[in-house]
């Protein structure tokens, strides 16, 4: 649970034990102990390292069967829903990483074997838009 969430998130963020230590005011042997699940942080100290992997309270002491790690610029961004209307509400930090406001409007791609991706739809206008002009070009 959190020793696991402690190591995912350092990880991720590719900081060393010490480097995580030092950035919420603790020793190296305190977070190292927290990490190991042998003892546990004051909640004050879980709020900073919220804070630090830019995630909830929830997210770092949560029971999770994620695996965080992942490729530079890939991440997960926590766990979405679908409500009885098809509405997906994205997670609040997906929102912030990549500035997503009310009105937006993305294209829904999808793939029967690797699942979906959302596109910015101006991403997507502006592509359609250099085909059809490269196309007139060939005319």
């Amino acid at each position: 649970m959190l020793h696991d969430n402690l190591l995912q998130y350092r990880k991720m963020l590719r900081l060393s034990q010490e480097e995580t230590a030092e950035k919420i005011g603790v020793s190296r042997q305190a977070y190292a102990k927290w990490e190991a699940g042998d003892t546990v942080p004051e909640l004050k100290y879980c709020l900073a390292l919220a804070a630090l992997f830019g995630i909830t309270l929830d997210d770092l002491v949560a029971e999770r069967n994620l695996r965080l790690e992942g490729p530079p610029g890939k991440s997960v961004l926590g766990i979405v829903s679908v409500d009885e209307n098809g509405i997906i509400t994205l997670p609040e930090k997906a929102l912030v990483r990549f500035g997503i406001r009310p009105g937006d409007r993305f294209l829904l791609l999808g793939d029967d074997r690797q699942g979906m991706a959302l596109v910015p739809y101006d991403m997507y206008e502006q592509f359609a838009r250099t085909i059809l002009q490269a196309a007139e070009g060939e005319d």
